[in-house]
């Protein structure tokens, strides 16, 4: 959790400071307290940096989990492919290797389609573009 937490503080951090202060003066004009202006401009022109943390820390959660699995050979994926590298049975060691592929690219798959339902707003993102 530790090493999945920056990415998104980090990107949170630099998506709210990167708001356009008109918006920011704008919704202060309008008689938004701080507090409103947080949630109701800052946060939403942010999602799009804190979304893009989200993937990354995804990311990162599932190459530690493996790692940690790897080596404290407590159970799981990570310690099944040791396992079967140790017996010589590469096939198996593979077969092992490809199901954390696929658990990676399922878990992807499930963050990108949640970043598009929530961020509904930005085309980049519904039209499946690069950012």
């Amino acid at each position: 959790m530790f090493a999945s937490f920056w990415p998104i503080l980090f990107n949170t951090y630099y998506g709210v400071r990167a708001v356009n202060p008109v918006a920011i003066e704008s919704a202060r004009i309008f008689g938004l307290n701080r507090r409103q202006v947080f949630f109701r401009v800052q946060i939403p022109s942010a999602a799009v940096n804190i979304a893009a943390g989200i993937r990354v820390s995804s990311a990162i959660a599932l190459i530690l989990v493996i790692t940690v699995e790897i080596l404290t050979r407590s159970g799981g994926l990570g310690y099944y492919i040791v396992r079967m590298q140790v017996a010589i049975r590469t096939e198996d060691m593979y077969a092992g290797i490809f199901v954390v592929g696929v658990i990676g690219y399922v878990v992807a798959l499930a963050v990108a389609g949640l970043e598009r339902r929530i961020i509904f707003w930005n085309s980049d993102i519904r039209e499946g573009g690069d950012r």
